[in-house]
């Protein structure tokens, strides 16, 4: 299917650069500065500074994650966030960026030793290229083909944006009017989690400690498979561990990801709170953690929680316990919550019926984007 495609090492098709020269300074971010700040993690583009020296403008580049293996194709000009990475170049006489770019995206690597891989490791990998001319093609190809899957994308985003609002909708519309109680009624306790050195990979199973991602705490979800795991020469700290019924809220991050909030309905045993993330403990004799769940993502109680964060940027703020507390919700009586509680699941159960519907479709997506990979470096297309 590739006759008369040769194979190199990474190295042979890809120079690095060491990103030192090009580190942020400050992480005072603001969406009025101009130069983006870039991680090769999932989050990418971390934020955006008015620094204008050490600004790498040698582009189009590929920045290498040293610690994950994961990869960007950059082509615009960059500042970086740590050291933690490799800018890398092409080879032009053999490859174009983008082919070799693409081809990472198949690789699969094990990088669960937190450690540095490029040099002694990632860049010994065997790839077979075919002719410039043919690269071309394929990346053309390719390019048409995901061009058709994100604009299918783009439409599943959509409707996922507009189940939200209507989701919110929902929840604001269904909740008393009655006398109100502060957040600190309503507790037993609340209190933030650990944050011991973690290792780069999740644990499912429930023989192994973990400390959850800030990101497992979704709004109105627990994602409790994002999480990392604790190392076995760290003695865990069982007071951490979450349990069914648990209420969790981000403390801290970017604006969109602090105040969030999510019920523990599911969880593995031997997982930790993490210090980003307070653990409220409701005191059931005034309110089902089901009830408050809704009331604090209902939308009225979202803006008076995003009241209660400060901090220097959008990029890095705090949600003040003292202000949180004391903000004030609509708790009737048990028996009305209980009834509240039952009208809102039911009035969202189509809602989630769809929005199962259109997840699914994004991860077929996703598999999708990968077929077309493996058929291109294959020789099929």
């Amino acid at each position: 299917m590739n006759n008369g495609w040769k194979e190199y090492c990474l190295e042979d098709l890809l120079s690095y650069e060491q990103p030192t020269p090009y580190i942020v300074e400050s992480t005072e971010y603001s969406d009025a500065f101009e130069t983006p700040v870039l991680t090769a993690g999932a989050s990418f583009i971390l934020g955006y500074t008015d620094e204008s020296e050490g600004i790498y403008d040698q582009i189009p580049v590929i920045i290498f994650d040293d610690f994950t293996t994961a990869s960007k194709y950059v082509n615009f000009p960059f500042k970086v966030k740590s050291s933690a990475m490799k800018i890398l170049s092409a080879n032009k006489e053999l490859v174009l960026l983008k082919f070799i770019y693409y081809r990472m995206q198949t690789i699969k690597f094990e990088h669960s030793t937190h450690k540095r891989y490029w040099i002694q490791q990632y860049s010994k990998i065997k790839v077979k290229i075919p002719s410039l001319k043919e690269q071309k093609r394929i990346v053309n190809k390719i390019e048409e083909l995901f061009s058709e899957l994100d604009s299918a994308v783009e439409t599943l985003k959509k409707t996922k944006e507009q189940l939200a609002v209507y989701r919110n909708s929902i929840i604001d519309s269904s909740l008393p009017k009655c006398d109100l109680k502060t957040i600190k009624e309503c507790l037993i306790s609340m209190g933030q989690g650990w944050s011991p050195k973690c290792l780069n990979h999740n644990v499912m199973n429930d023989e192994e400690w973990a400390v959850i991602k800030t990101t497992s705490v979704q709004h109105g979800s627990f994602h409790y498979e994002e999480n990392k795991a604790l190392p076995q020469s760290i003695e865990p700290r069982p007071q951490h561990e979450l349990v069914v019924g648990d209420l969790l809220i981000t403390r801290a991050g970017p604006r969109v990801r602090c105040g969030v909030c999510c019920l523990v309905k599911e969880t593995k045993k031997r997982l930790l709170n993490c210090d980003k993330v307070y653990r409220m403990k409701v005191d059931e004799k005034i309110i089902f953690s089901e009830y408050m769940e809704l009331v604090l993502n209902s939308p009225n109680f979202v803006k008076q929680i995003d009241l209660c964060k400060t901090g220097g940027s959008e990029s890095g703020l705090n949600l003040t316990q003292d202000r949180f507390l004391k903000i004030e919700i609509p708790v009737p009586s048990k028996n009305e919550q209980k009834n509240v509680i039952k009208e809102i699941a039911f009035k969202l159960s189509t809602c989630e019926n769809i929005e199962k519907t259109v997840n699914d479709a994004l991860i077929q997506a996703d598999a999708m984007r990968q077929s077309i990979l493996k058929k291109a470096f294959e020789g099929g297309l």
